[in-house]
């Protein structure tokens, strides 16, 4: 019975991590331009300098805002 017990708690947890690690995932949008000179800077300059760099959240272009007034 004690085996049986550990293997549901084994079980339900590895469900639940399975289904928290996929949340974060996001397809850019065509308006969120990566901004790759800026991408292509900063790993050069890593490069460079012997580090890594692991984006997290890769920079985009700013866009205008359409102004309120026209």
């Amino acid at each position: 019975m004690r085996a049986a017990r550990w293997g549901a708690v084994v079980a339900a947890s590895l469900a639940v991590s399975a289904c928290a690690g996929t949340a974060g995932r996001q397809a850019l949008l065509p308006s969120q331009d990566l901004d790759t000179d800026k991408i292509e800077l900063v790993n050069r300059w890593a490069h460079d300098r012997g580090a890594t760099i692991i984006w997290v959240n890769y920079p985009t272009r700013p866009h205008p805002r359409p102004t309120s007034g026209d």
